[in-house]
């Protein structure tokens, strides 16, 4: 999915209610979880992949939670949609259950039942389907024997298998005696401020398109967001929704009108409006979040 995918349009400028807003504010969630920002972090990590399937190698992508490998597999197999699939392991999944994510995501036509063994259909399909690369994400949460098994596809077919987790990834290759067959490695972690900075801007361009510039990446909102984030797109991406809701401003349905030039009734209307992401919502979300320990428990003192 390309930066186009970021459909520029207003979140919102004056709302009847505030449960508009957070209906707004949860189709932002949705649009910044689904986009792709092209950064130079990102491509490389595409380059990277790119090698890896030139040379017919395996390889590791490797980062904590929130660093943007999920969306960069996805990108990967968005770009190249009949050579490449993806599929995401889940808790203890087993060689098995692996290799029949595999097949559906092959779209294979074959009805595997739950007995029988999914692993010979894979060998025999990925040539004649053309599949020249298999991204594993999550793949932190595979058992041995997937590991094993995945090494043995590769030895017999030369097709890339790229591995996406945490740290503990490299710890289960370990542990399977298998790190040194997945040498090759490309590690996420925080952006560079370049990066972060590219994202910022293209999400208030392209996302939330409000009527006055919030100039996230700038002075003190820009620190305030590293802060409070680390640098990390996932982090960003939870808390922008909630500096959104705190940055409504309630207002009386007589100001907006005065404001516009039109004749207001006596009686006093609330109604919504959000110009801008503030300074004063981040700061808010500074304090909430704490200084020592955002998104994670504290240390003990």
């Amino acid at each position: 999915m390309s930066e186009s995918s970021l459909v520029s349009q207003p979140i919102v400028e004056v709302l009847a209610s505030l449960t508009d807003t957070r209906t707004k504010v949860a189709a932002l969630e949705r649009l910044l979880s689904d986009g792709y920002v092209p950064t130079e972090t990102g491509e490389s990590g595409i380059k990277w992949i790119d090698e890896r399937r030139f040379l017919k190698q395996c390889g590791r992508l490797v980062g904590p939670r929130g660093s943007g490998k999920s969306r960069l597999c996805e990108e990967y197999e968005n770009r190249d949609f009949d050579r490449v699939i993806r599929v995401k392991a889940h808790t203890n999944c087993s060689s098995r259950k692996v290799h029949r994510l595999i097949l559906k995501a092959m779209n294979h036509a074959a009805k595997i039942r739950r007995r029988d063994d999914p692993r010979p259909q894979v060998v025999e399909s990925v040539e004649p389907l053309g599949i020249e690369v298999i991204l594993i994400d999550n793949a932190h949460n595979l058992e041995i024997d997937a590991f094993s098994d995945l090494k043995d596809l590769y030895d017999e077919k030369k097709v890339t298998i790229i591995f996406s987790g945490t740290a503990n990834l490299n710890v289960s290759l370990d542990n399977a005696d298998l790190l040194e067959s997945f040498p090759y490695s490309f590690s996420l972690g925080s952006l560079p401020d370049n990066d972060f900075r590219k994202i910022l801007n293209t999400l208030e361009e392209k996302a939330l398109n409000l009527p006055f510039q919030s100039q996230l990446s700038e002075g003190e909102k820009f620190e305030i967001l590293i802060k409070c984030t680390g640098g990390f797109i996932g982090r960003l991406i939870k808390l922008l929704p909630t500096a959104i809701l705190y940055s409504v401003q309630k207002i009386s349905e007589q100001d907006n009108k005065l404001e516009s030039g039109q004749e207001c009734e006596p009686e006093t209307i609330f109604m919504y409006k959000l110009d801008s992401v503030s300074l004063e919502a981040l700061k808010k979300l500074e304090v909430g979040y704490g200084k020592k320990a955002l998104f994670g428990k504290a240390d003990s003192q």
